[in-house]
């Protein structure tokens, strides 16, 4: 659905760091609103969106995430 409606989809780590069994990561995702997204037509305009996730790692596997964006 994202890779349809943004084809130049990226996601770019500004930083990261873990303790215990959670990891920390700040994003900048960033496309081109360039097809349909949730019956939104395209605009042609570019989108940042900023972030962070926490996820819970478990024997190697993400097994919870929480994501903030901030826009």
């Amino acid at each position: 659905m994202f890779r349809a409606a943004f084809p130049d989809l990226r996601i770019i780590f500004q930083d990261q760091f873990g303790e215990d069994d959670k990891v920390c990561s700040h994003t900048v995702t960033q496309g081109t609103h360039s097809g349909t997204f949730m019956g939104i037509p395209p605009t042609g305009k570019k989108v940042v969106m900023p972030g962070i996730t926490i996820a819970r790692i478990v024997d190697g596997k993400i097994k919870e995430s929480w994501i903030k964006t901030t826009s």
